[in-house]
């Protein structure tokens, strides 16, 4: 298979873009869109070089569902961002430190070993198959224990979790519960004691009061 370089390296030049897009824009929600974006121009890119199945994932997870729960995460917490200010002016110098020793290191692993990367290419299987159907005949044929065993292990995971957060809630209603108990609880103790001064200070003015005690 044959990768047109300059599909290939436009592509490549607006995942760029859109990602610098995501951490220089202002607004979240443009940043947000901006990250859609670039996870499209991602899988753009795999198909770019004949990955069907890592465009398809990467189009079914991170530019479908991901970006949606980002999205709703930004929605529901923009009051308690709004309240406590825009913070990221006051930490741009290190996240500008960190990122350029990030790219050195890379740039630094590059310069390394790139003359030791293999080079070749695609095997006919893949060309005929594709790599969906040759990930899918591996899976469920060479790895299907393993990949029955991670099927188990995030259906316990996804239980797991229901449980935790039923667990939560009711713990929360027997919270609130407990609660309304305390302030029944304080109102009777206020009442009681109002009672008890207004008949002291009856007695004191020698005022007499009927026996409550009936």
């Amino acid at each position: 298979m044959t990768v047109n370089p300059v599909a290939f390296y436009v592509i490549a030049v607006l995942v760029v873009a859109t990602a610098i897009a995501v951490v220089a824009v202002p607004n979240i929600i443009h940043a947000a869109v901006a990250l859609i974006a670039c996870f499209f121009m991602v899988a753009a890119l795999y198909l770019a070089i004949g990955a069907d199945f890592l465009a398809a994932t990467q189009l079914l997870i991170y530019a479908g569902a991901i970006p949606v729960l980002i999205i709703f995460a930004v929605m529901l917490t923009r009051g308690s961002m709004r309240r406590e200010g825009n913070s990221w002016v006051r930490w741009w110098p290190l996240a500008l430190l960190v990122t350029m020793g990030l790219g050195a290191v890379l740039l630094g692993v590059f310069a390394v070993s790139h003359d030791r990367w293999h080079r070749g290419t695609y095997p006919q299987r893949l060309l005929d198959d594709g790599t969906t159907r040759t990930i899918g005949d591996a899976l469920l044929n060479r790895y299907a224990l393993p990949f029955e065993v991670a099927s188990a292990l995030l259906l316990v995971a996804l239980v797991g979790a229901v449980l935790l957060a039923r667990r939560d809630e009711s713990e929360a209603v027997l919270e609130r519960s407990e609660e309304e108990r305390r302030q029944r609880e304080e109102r009777v103790r206020h009442r009681r004691e109002e009672r008890d001064r207004a008949r002291r200070a009856r007695l004191r003015d020698g005022v007499s009061t009927p026996d409550e005690s009936t």
